[in-house]
């Protein structure tokens, strides 16, 4: 108590936060003596070191981390914990961090501030603070396709370290919607119309705080291929051939042919030429002056296939009539 003179003083909440008190010793004098004797001592109280490291931040991998420490009643601070570095160095209460490629790939790093005491106080301060590092988002709007016309295109997207991802630039649907990565495309009516190529962008939403990232892949529409015979033909057995002349669009080079699906005579493909043929009449079958009908018919089909990936092959025919041509029998009468 305060009757012992190797008494143990515990500060008051108020002298802590004084920071100091003074004692004073009394020595009671002893009759007939009646002065008391007095002393006083100072007790200055040095408040224990605190540490604050700042709150938990998150970044986007490849930025640095501008610290916010806070400290008071130290000796001297140091960040620690982190293998990456400290600019201007770790005794900066606002140094900023930059996290170390093994940091990035784990995805965070915990660093710690430790605030050094000052003596006669041996309790050091420390507080940490976790950096969660987000990746950028990667995207692949996939391979640009060729595709026919009237189809369906199967788009092949990828991304990573993302929020989401969108589908945007054509005019068409995508089935079942937007936000998938392999969703179908089918072009509108107007690109359709217009055969021109469409570019689609495939945008990754970044997660916070990151950027989005896109990429863009384009379709060409391929038209099919088309053929158109001439209309039909009649000519004479006399003129012996006759030139057709189709029309063609689309076509696989080297795909396009003159047959005679029918009826008398040959065709010659022209080789300058391919959309042209020659037909031949058989003469043969024109010798005969009763012949019924006195007329034959002969079709020649016109056909192409398309350029890939329109495989497919479309005709067109044209029916020929050859008529026979007359024959005069001269009977000489003997008298």
């Amino acid at each position: 108590d305060e009757h012992t003179l190797n008494a143990v003083y515990t500060p008051s909440a108020s002298e802590v936060t004084a920071g100091k008190v003074d004692l004073i010793l009394t020595a009671a004098a002893i009759s007939p003596c009646s002065a008391d004797a007095t002393d006083t001592v100072t007790i200055t109280i040095q408040p224990g070191a605190t540490a604050a490291a700042g709150p938990d931040q998150t970044i986007c991998a490849g930025s640095t981390i501008a610290l916010a420490g806070s400290a008071s009643n130290h000796n001297g601070i140091t960040w620690s914990g982190g293998s990456g570095t400290y600019a201007p160095n770790a005794n900066t209460l606002t140094a900023v961090y930059t996290p170390s490629a093994s940091e990035i790939a784990a995805g965070s790093a915990e660093l710690t501030l430790t605030a050094t005491a000052i003596s006669p106080c041996s309790l050091d301060a420390t507080d940490k603070v976790k950096i969660t590092i987000h990746s950028e988002p990667t995207v692949n709007a996939g391979l640009d396709q060729t595709v026919c016309k009237g189809s369906t295109v199967q788009l092949a997207g990828s991304a990573s370290n993302q929020n989401g991802v969108t589908w945007s630039g054509g005019s068409g649907s995508f089935s079942p919607d937007a936000t998938t990565l392999n969703a179908v495309y089918t072009p509108s009516a107007a690109e359709l119309a217009a055969g021109s190529p469409i570019t689609l962008t495939l945008t990754a939403t970044g997660i916070s705080p990151c950027p989005n990232k896109f990429d863009q892949m384009v379709i060409t529409l391929q038209g099919g291929p088309t053929v158109v015979a001439p209309g039909p033909q009649r000519i004479c057995s006399a003129d012996l051939s006759l030139e057709l002349t189709g029309t063609a669009e689309n076509f696989a080079p080297g795909s396009l042919s003159w047959t005679i699906i029918s009826g008398p005579g040959t065709v010659t493909q022209s080789i300058t030429d391919p959309k042209k043929a020659t037909y031949s009449v058989d003469p043969t079958y024109y010798q005969d002056p009763d012949a019924n009908p006195p007329y034959t018919e002969t079709v020649v089909r016109f056909a192409a296939t398309g350029i890939s990936p329109c495989t497919n092959t479309v005709h067109s025919d044209v029916t020929i009539r050859v008529d026979q041509r007359p024959i005069a029998n001269i009977e000489v009468l003997v008298p």
